[in-house]
């Protein structure tokens, strides 16, 4: 699939590959030419397969925790698959759509007996596990942000890990994680996968309330420290 002007001008049709110009579907990821339409190509229609199957399963006697254990088995997987292998960012709205559909589900249509977050503590703390979808969406993408804070450390490093840093310059990744949730550290990088995972970072961080600058924030590479431009 061509992905700019210069491989569009090249002779494509001599190449013994089938050429997809728009998409193509690799390990049940619908890969698009273009970064915006990831989501319309592969969240939007796993939530209307999500609808189909929980109608579907909703005809079945089934128990409350039964309801629960067919999230964590059937559904939970498909979505996690796609937060892993996609660095989209995903507003709090789409995790409202995802329990617009599975709490009538759980309750088999009736009013619910009790609170979401109730449901969702573990076991040992008196709930059932309901998966939070939302939580394991922050998990799969800031995985990303430990192989920044690691980065001199680990040897060899992924060659994803190198473009991600050289992108960066002169900041470090581990120090645009480290930084403020109200700088614009952003507009260092053009790379569209370190944006998304900085979006990421910060949504999680308003969340749990640690939105300034971290105490292990290093000077080296560090935007926020000027000599980094001399």
């Amino acid at each position: 699939m061509p992905l700019n002007m210069a491989a569009k001008k090249s002779p494509l049709h001599n190449l013994p590959f089938k050429i997809a110009h728009s998409s193509f579907i690799y390990l049940g990821v619908h890969v698009t030419i273009r970064f915006e339409n990831l989501f319309q190509a592969n969240f939007a229609p796993l939530l209307t397969r999500t609808k189909d199957d929980l109608e579907r399963w909703s005809l079945l006697h089934l128990s409350l925790v039964a309801r629960i254990n067919s999230i964590k088995m059937n559904t939970l997987p498909k979505f996690l698959y796609l937060y892993q292998c996609l660095p989209i960012f995903l507003p709090n709205t789409f995790f409202k759509k995802i329990d617009g559909l599975i709490l009538p589900f759980i309750w088999d249509k009736k009013p619910p007996r009790m609170r979401k977050q109730l449901l969702q503590r573990p076991k040992p703390d008196g709930g059932l596990a309901l998966p939070d979808f939302r939580f394991y969406y922050w998990a799969a993408n800031l995985r990303i942000i430990q192989y920044w804070l690691q980065s001199r450390v680990i040897f060899p490093p992924p060659t994803w890990l190198e473009m991600e840093a050289a992108s960066s310059t002169p900041a470090s990744l581990s120090s645009l994680a480290h930084s403020s949730v109200t700088g614009a550290y952003s507009s260092f990088t053009n790379n569209i996968c370190v944006k998304t995972t900085l979006k990421i970072w910060n949504q999680f961080r308003r969340h749990f309330g640690f939105q300034t600058t971290s105490s292990l924030a290093p000077v080296a590479s560090n935007p926020a420290f000027p000599p980094i431009y001399d």
